[in-house]
């Protein structure tokens, strides 16, 4: 009996000094009753009997931001974190995310948002303390998982648990395996000889970690880190130069894509013997007109997931996923069963790009 007198007490006790200057009575109240649910969700869900956390604070930049708040009052993370950086908190994340709470996403449809997280505290993989601040979880319901936060890269900041569900069409194998990949068609894997190593054992059957591709490098755009150390393959989807990256800068060797280009950190593209590892990359005039193709005319800029097959990228996407906006021309796609298995038919778009075999709709491509 003592033991429960003393916790209302310190309960009752920590109540008041969190609600101090609020007017009402102290009941079964959360933080939610007060603050918005996207402040909450940031702080890890934080319930009343940890208000004092923040209201019984002695720091004076914490207590100015508590005396101002009001209805309509706009409070930045820098009001009471102060300056620091974002980015500059991303080492101790990456290296100690097992001593943070994290966030599981429930299931939701192809291409939609996450709206039921499950805390989990300490986080059981990296990719759920990544989620608990960039998914639906902090942002809330935004048009086509995309904020209106922009990043230091330059670029909003979109739902990355949007991204990477499993119902997808196409996802790097961050929460699941891609053979546990429910939204894709088979083949869900890629072949061995497309990947590298240590992703070209098991194939289908492994996951990679957020830490895998992104780093603490804020010189490298979207944190990007190359996975031998060397902090050279960095860029994705330009070049150091700041034009795209393109087919013929492959097919040329040109522009040091071998020691550049980010997707080469886990993908070889070129075989051994020089030729390409996907056969509609090797199409001659994918690569040998003008300049070639930019890889983001077909492919998705953001690539974590996609609602498309092999992470393609339609025209009437929005940007990020379609480089700024404008510069994706494919309107169908099939995927094929292997490889070296694509034709003229697999992609569909209408002929001002100047590639009317492509106009022939006789496949059922990817909604």
């Amino acid at each position: 009996m003592n033991k429960i007198i003393s916790a209302l007490f310190i309960n009752v006790m920590l109540a008041s000094v969190a609600m101090a200057g609020h007017q009402g009575e102290i009941g079964d109240m959360k933080c939610t009753t007060c603050h918005d649910a996207n402040l909450v969700n940031e702080h890890g869900g934080f319930d009343s009997f940890s208000c004092w956390r923040c209201h019984a604070s002695q720091d004076p930049i914490v207590m100015d931001t508590i005396a101002a708040g009001k209805v309509g009052y706009i409070v930045l993370c820098s009001n009471c974190h102060g300056e620091t950086g974002h980015l500059e908190k991303h080492d101790l994340y990456l290296s100690q995310w097992m001593e943070y709470s994290g966030v599981m996403p429930g299931p939701a449809g192809k291409w939609t948002q996450v709206t039921d997280f499950t805390l989990v505290d300490p986080a059981a993989r990296e990719y759920q303390l990544c989620l608990k601040c960039h998914s639906a979880n902090v942002f809330g319901i935004v048009p086509d998982g995309i904020t209106e936060y922009i990043g230091p890269s330059g670029d909003p900041l979109t739902d990355q648990a949007m991204e990477f569900n499993p119902a997808n069409k196409a996802a790097h194998p961050v929460e699941v395996p891609s053979s546990q990949q429910i939204g894709s068609s088979s083949p869900r894997s890629l072949v061995a000889g497309q990947l590298k190593a240590p992703w070209n054992t098991a194939v289908g059957n492994q996951t990679m970690d957020c830490g895998d591709c992104h780093g603490v490098d804020d010189q490298a755009r979207f944190l990007l880190k190359d996975i031998d150390g060397s902090a050279t393959r960095v860029y994705w989807p330009e070049r150091p130069d700041g034009n795209l990256w393109t087919l013929r800068d492959v097919a040329s060797n040109r522009n040091d894509w071998q020691n550049k280009l980010f997707c080469v950190n886990c993908h070889p593209i070129k075989s051994s013997r020089g030729g390409f590892m996907n056969g509609t990359h090797g199409e001659s005039d994918h690569y040998e007109d003008s300049n070639g193709g930019p890889c983001v005319i077909c492919h998705s800029a953001v690539p974590h997931g996609s609602k498309r097959s092999r992470f393609i990228v339609y025209a009437d996407e929005p940007a990020p996923y379609n480089y700024k906006g404008n510069t994706a021309v494919i309107r169908g796609f099939k995927k094929a069963t292997r490889p070296g298995d694509y034709d003229e038919e697999n992609c569909y778009f209408p002929d001002r790009s100047g590639c009317s075999d492509h106009e022939d709709r006789k496949l059922t491509y990817d909604p």
